[in-house]
């Protein structure tokens, strides 16, 4: 715990977190993002973000793990572990296509985290999945109806070419 009594690895108002990167970006294409979380005046607050990758890489484990460390650096994440009041929170959020439910999306951004030079990002990330009928936590099994992605037509037509 920290000095007011938070840990600041808790992800405290995911709802007011998604709406604030819901304003940053449109939510139209399939896309992985990293967003940095940091306590300031007593609140946490999305401080950056950056996307990880479009669409999961089939590539290598270190490739994975490159790309992964890459988005971290491009976030100011350092990979020596900070003091412990000094730690960002880095939230994954998936932006999808289809049921808001654990795919292959989701594993693949905790397997780079976790080889990335940064295990307390891997250890205490809230990962976010976010779709047309809103967003899901599922470490945490919290869910809300805001923001929702809204598909491009380009995405669509993507994304339907793409189906066998």
């Amino acid at each position: 715990m920290t000095r007011n009594g938070h840990d600041p690895w808790d992800l405290e108002r995911p709802d007011r977190l998604l709406r604030h990167f819901g304003q940053e970006i449109a939510l139209t294409e399939p896309a992985t993002y990293l967003l940095r979380v940091e306590r300031v005046a007593g609140q946490q607050r999305l401080t950056g973000w950056t996307q990880l990758w479009q669409e999961p890489p089939v590539v290598a484990e270190p490739d994975r793990t490159d790309l992964t460390e890459q988005a971290l650096a491009r976030l100011g994440v350092p990979t020596r572990v900070p003091a412990y009041d000094d730690r960002p929170l880095v939230v994954p959020v998936v932006v999808r296509p289809g049921h808001l439910v654990w795919t292959d999306d989701e594993r693949e951004v905790f397997l780079g985290l976790r080889y990335a030079g940064n295990s307390f990002a891997f250890m205490h990330s809230e990962l976010v999945v976010v779709g047309e009928s809103g967003w899901w936590m599922p470490e945490s099994d919290l869910t809300g109806g805001s923001p929702r992605a809204r598909w491009s037509d380009q995405s669509v037509a993507r994304m339907t070419s793409a189906e066998p």
